[in-house]
């Protein structure tokens, strides 16, 4: 999981139960963050590769991502609750892309 400051929403959550805006914080997972997206393809993840263009997570980078708001059903242990704040924003990147802002 990484924390994020959101800086620009581009759609937000079409339910409207995850509202997000520039200045929050949020936490995102992505599945095996040392590949590039697009060299994923396993049988956890299945045939397609994960989206996105971003080869390696750098600090202090910013990325636009697309995040499935139900980060929960991937870790239904309770671990997020153990080790990142429940009341914020957890999500998971279906793609990440480099971007400039």
């Amino acid at each position: 999981m990484l924390e994020y400051e959101v800086l620009k929403v581009h759609r937000q959550d079409p339910e409207g139960k995850y509202r997000v805006a520039p200045g929050d914080r949020i936490f995102v997972g992505h599945y095996k963050p040392w590949l590039p997206r697009d060299q994923i393809k396993d049988a956890n993840w299945g045939d397609s590769p994960l989206g996105g263009r971003l080869t390696c997570f750098m600090t202090g980078e910013a990325h636009r991502m697309a995040l499935d708001y139900e980060l929960e059903q991937l870790a239904p242990s309770g671990a997020l609750d153990y080790c990142f704040p429940p009341k914020v924003n957890r999500f998971f990147a279906l793609w990440t892309n480099p971007t400039d802002l």
